[in-house]
């Protein structure tokens, strides 16, 4: 079993039925308002890797537990749990937000000689050196739903739902200004395969600068295009299942 089964780690990973337990695993960062449920479905198209999906906190099994302020400090509680899946051989990927925590992951782990991941993917994110914040986090309740509903993160019909609303925004407000309040730190080029996925009709991510991620890296480089919008990936599963183990084989 992994390192990360250990009760000092479980809180931060979410294996699912039928995973081989063993081997090479797949970690799973969500998007913002995004939990480890989001990933539920993931293992049952996977033929080698083992899904592990990130319990943030402020949400699902961890809501009573505060959000992080910054991602730097995301990233200090999470590595240490994250370091023993790393030495057994692992693939990070995260989506939106995640992508980004992924990317300082990755970057952290090189700067401190710590093992690196086989490869990292980020999907549904603009390479952070050309990030512009919207500053998502400081919208009003109206506006931030409108938001959410425009990109396809909620159905409208969450409006009816005042109830849900008051225990989902919370979350999506202190995720976003994670996002929000990040910067880009030059000087550190990453040295593992790096692949970029992104909607066709994401209009947050274009796809000039999803490509943008390749700069980031002196491994090699991947770009996929896949219909749909932010949200592709809910609907493309098998396809990047199979991508990227076929990538890190």
């Amino acid at each position: 079993m992994f390192a990360a089964t250990a009760p000092a780690a479980a809180r931060w990973f979410t294996p699912f039925p039928n995973s081989p337990g063993e081997g090479r695993a797949l970690v799973c960062l969500p998007h913002a308002g995004g939990g480890a449920s989001e990933f539920g479905d993931w293992q049952s198209h996977a033929q080698s890797l083992t899904v592990l999906a990130v319990r943030l906190p402020g949400r699902e099994a961890r809501i009573a537990e505060a959000a992080f302020e910054t991602i730097d400090d995301l990233v200090d509680a999470f590595l240490p749990a994250f370091v023993p899946v790393a030495q057994r051989g692992c693939v990070l990927f995260g989506h939106s937000m995640g992508a980004l925590v992924a990317y300082e992951v990755a970057r952290r782990l090189q700067v401190e000689g710590l093992p690196a991941p086989l490869g990292l993917v980020v999907s549904g994110c603009v390479a952070p050196h050309v990030l512009l914040p919207e500053r998502v986090h400081e919208f009003s309740d109206e506006k931030l739903v409108q938001w959410l509903i425009d990109i396809n993160g909620v159905e409208p019909e969450v409006l009816e739902y005042p109830k849900l609303l008051e225990l989902m925004l919370p979350t999506v407000r202190a995720d976003m200004r994670l996002v929000d309040d990040y910067r880009y730190r030059e000087g550190v080029r990453l040295d593992i395969p790096l692949r970029a996925l992104c909607g066709e009709n994401d209009l947050g991510t274009p796809i000039e600068h999803a490509r943008g991620w390749g700069e980031l890296t002196t491994g090699t480089f991947d770009l996929d295009v896949f219909p749909g919008d932010h949200f592709f990936f809910r609907e493309h599963i098998p396809r990047i299942m199979s991508t990227i183990e076929n990538w890190t084989r």
